[in-house]
């Protein structure tokens, strides 16, 4: 018993080393360590995003602003506007293939690739240039706008994104951060954009993550957390062998109980 418990602690030490280095985020950080923040990459307009759009101005102008807020779609909420359900009407502006809404009165504005504050200022000085309104005051919020978390995190499923950005860490702590079996450095994140799918790699375990394009994520996003090989071994071994070798450090943790109750009885 003696000679079984050191070998035991040996065994539980260097497993417990893999495991700190496997499940630490941003590794690389250190103490009072200042980096300037780069560009906050705000979520920019797509086509098929339900745009919220309202319009309003001074008690004297009341009746000047009920054209722009005649509500011109009513499509069903869904997890894509592809795969609606019956259920509460989501009204809203939808963006075109091409990019454009058909606003009130000024026919089809091409407004993919704005952001919501750029949209804003856009149709504010569009409905003063164009002598509608003196002052107005224009509201802009997107109305679908999701992303995907699968793989090896506590709660996958689909997220609605509820400011102008998100990131990818907001993302991972809203599926309930990633399982001990899920890789740090090695995030899968799939980008639809420019009519192109892009498959590209974030090591969570890194700082050069605040650097990566892939760090603020974009509407329809989809973040695959792959399982690491200790996941994978499980998988093929014999179903009764994993909660064995699970067991290895409670039966550890029993024995030095038994070895020291020992030593205190001599």
């Amino acid at each position: 018993m003696n000679r079984l418990f050191p070998l035991l602690s040996l065994i539980l030490l260097m497993v417990g080393c893999s495991t700190y280095k496997d499940v630490v985020y941003l590794q690389d950080v250190t103490d009072g360590e200042s980096r300037p923040i780069g560009q906050v990459q705000e979520i920019t307009i797509q086509p098929s995003d339900v745009l919220s759009i309202s319009v309003n101005a001074a008690e004297s102008e009341k009746e000047l602003v009920l054209p722009f807020n005649i509500t011109p779609v009513m499509t069903n909420t869904g997890t894509s506007l592809d795969d609606a359900t019956e259920t509460t009407p989501l009204y809203g502006y939808v963006v075109d293939p091409s990019g454009c809404i058909n606003f009130p009165t000024f026919g089809k504005l091409h407004v993919a690739g704005m952001t919501r504050n750029e949209l804003i200022n856009f149709l504010s000085n569009k409905l003063i240039d164009e002598g509608q309104l003196t002052r107005p005051i224009v509201s802009v919020s997107f109305l679908n706008l999701k992303v995907n978390v699968l793989g090896e995190v506590n709660k996958p499923g689909t997220y609605s994104i509820s400011s102008n950005k998100m990131t990818l860490l907001d993302a991972i702590s809203m599926a309930g951060d990633l399982t001990i079996y899920g890789r740090r450095d090695k995030v899968l994140v799939i980008r639809e954009e420019d009519g192109k799918r892009i498959n590209a790699y974030v090591n969570l375990k890194s700082k050069s993550l605040f650097e990566s394009p892939y760090f603020y994520l974009k509407q329809n996003d989809v973040i695959y957390v792959i399982p690491n090989k200790r996941k994978a071994d499980q998988s093929t071994i014999s179903p009764w062998l994993s909660p064995v070798l699970s067991s290895v450090g409670v039966l550890a943790s029993i024995v030095s109980v038994i070895l020291s109750a020992i030593r205190l009885s001599k």
